[in-house]
């Protein structure tokens, strides 16, 4: 028998494989069979065991795609006889569903992933469904289908669905193996998603439904994700989840008016990471939600906090949240509208525990943000540029690596300062040891230009071949140049300008062109170091 004719039969015994799918079937088999030809003494005298373990790799390694039925066990059906009873027999191949609800959706694709979900048997299984465009009724024999065996669902993602799909599932009976629950919505919802106290899901994710639409059992939950939540509802949250380590919550929503004063207090032993991203609020001047937060939890076994706001970052709650917490944060990230050198500062002072430190700003304003020009000056170890005095302690002593995007000039030349201590002896000049954990640089300086010319690797060029002019904010003598090429021979130095565009540039490349003209003749160490021919252009 040919390879389409095989095919075509096993597409037709199969009963379920839509028509668009047959020539791509039909394409794949003819391949796979000509390999399999070539090779038949060997691969088919393989005992069954082994090719279904082989099969069982491969299906995870394609990731199942539904709507895509020429891979995964289909396509290793189409192949032969043998095959086909391999995969067809074998329940761990068809674990995994993942179905999208368009309007291409026909009845013959519902029942072939209700037949899908079947031949997994009694093994647990992994249910992602997502709707767009389609009409929710279409599947609602596949929602049925799932809830009759959702005490055997392991993994379950409802996404962009309506109260229609939600009221369909019911309270499970028997002892549940769900671990990941995924709900998210567009469309506000009209009752509850009750799955029932043997539901104990360890990593929650939910997005645009309130909390307490979901009833479930909390006390398994580690890992909880969520968006466009409320204060109050994150906090009712950490007092369910009492073993909960990592929480996630994008789009904190500010209340209308100031809360009153919690009564409820949230101690919480068990976390570790926590990321907050704050809504921006047109009515308040402070982030009314960030505020409320950090006067209303402890977690002393905190070690990543990150946080984003588009008001001003509310340092002195901060603080005394640190304080009360008595925790040792490793990983502090702070993506604000506006903070302060001395905010920073204060921080550095309270958190020397920190590894790795990531700034960066939600909204550029000049005119709001100033320069970081004092704390990075208290950070800099360097008396060339700044006296330190003996009693002055090192920020941040444990620091791995640093991030930094900032909408402000940087002060290239205090950059070796940063990792280690530069002290002056008369005309002598000693290096010594000051950040000596610290590998990893990236900042990057947003510029713009007042003319909103871009300048990219292709700079800007006159009639007589000379670039119109350079970016602000490149590094400013060949002696810092020479300096920080040194330096990124023992760390990892990203050093870029972000230009009008949004595109970043390397920072060594341009400011190498810019002094070639403007401050003469490249030095011998530079024009013939590795990376010089990576940085030079002819105009």
């Amino acid at each position: 028998m040919d390879s389409t004719k095989h095919a075509r039969q096993e597409q037709q015994d199969s009963s379920h494989i839509e028509q668009t799918s047959e020539e791509s079937i039909e394409r794949a088999h003819h391949l796979i069979s000509r390999e399999s030809s070539e090779s038949e003494s060997g691969i088919h005298r393989l005992p069954f065991e082994i090719l279904a373990y082989i099969f069982e790799f491969y299906v995870e390694f394609t990731n199942v795609w539904f709507y895509k039925p020429v891979k995964g066990p289909f396509l290793l059906g189409a192949v032969c006889r043998t095959w086909r009873h391999i995969a067809w027999m074998n329940p761990s191949l068809w674990t995994s569903l993942i179905f999208i609800l368009d309007e291409k959706t026909t009845e013959v694709k519902v029942d072939l992933a209700i037949e899908w979900l079947g031949r997994s048997g009694n093994l647990p299984f992994s249910a992602t469904l997502t709707g767009f465009n389609g009409r929710e009724e279409e599947i609602l024999r596949l929602i049925d289908a799932i809830n009759e065996s959702l005490s055997r669902c392991r993994h379950l993602a409802l996404q962009f669905f309506t109260s229609l799909t939600f009221s369909r599932f019911s309270q499970i009976r028997e002892a549940s193996v769900l671990q990941s629950l995924i709900i998210d919505t567009s469309e506000q919802l009209d009752s509850q998603l009750d799955f029932g106290p043997l539901a104990a899901p360890h990593n929650l994710e939910i997005s645009n439904i309130p909390w307490d639409f979901l009833v479930m059992n909390w006390t398994n939950l580690t890992d909880f994700r969520g968006t466009n939540l409320f204060v109050k509802d994150i906090l009712e949250i950490l007092t369910l989840a009492a073993q909960m380590t990592s929480c996630h919550v994008h789009d904190v929503r500010n209340p209308f008016v100031i809360p009153r004063h919690h009564d409820r207090k949230v101690v919480h032993s068990q976390l570790k990471y926590l990321n907050l991203r704050f809504q921006f609020s047109d009515h308040s001047l402070v982030d009314i939600a960030m505020i409320t937060f950090f006067q209303n939890v402890t977690f002393p076994n905190l070690t990543t906090c990150k946080t984003g706001t588009y008001h001003e970052f509310p340092t002195t709650h901060f603080l005394d949240f640190v304080a009360r917490s008595s925790c040792s944060i490793t990983h502090l990230r702070l993506t604000e509208y506006y903070i302060s050198s001395d905010d920073l500062i204060q921080i550095a002072q309270a958190l020397p525990s920190i590894t790795h430190l990531d700034l960066s700003y939600t909204y550029y304003n000049p005119d709001t943000q100033p320069p970081l020009t004092a704390f990075y000056e208290a950070f800099c170890r360097d008396s060339r540029y700044h006296t330190i005095l003996p009693g002055d302690i090192v920020l941040f002593p444990m620091l791995q690596r640093l991030d930094i995007r900032t909408p402000c000039p940087f002060p290239w030349a205090w950059l070796p300062g940063f990792r280690s201590q530069y002290r002056q002896d008369g005309d002598t000049y000693t290096i010594a040891p000051g950040r000596p954990n610290l590998e990893s640089f990236i900042i990057a300086c947003r510029v713009y230009e007042a003319d909103s010319t871009v300048v990219d690797d292709d700079l800007k060029c006159d009639e007589d071949g000379k670039p119109e002019y350079f970016p602000t904010g490149l590094i400013g003598s060949w002696e810092t140049f020479s300096e920080l090429m040194e330096m990124s021979k023992n760390v990892k130095l990203v050093l870029k300008v972000t230009q009008a565009d949004s595109s970043d540039v390397d920072l060594f490349k341009l400011s190498y062109r810019k002094l070639e003209k403007t401050d003469g003749r490249t030095p011998k160490n530079i024009r013939e170091s590795e990376s010089a021919a990576s940085w030079t252009t002819q105009f």
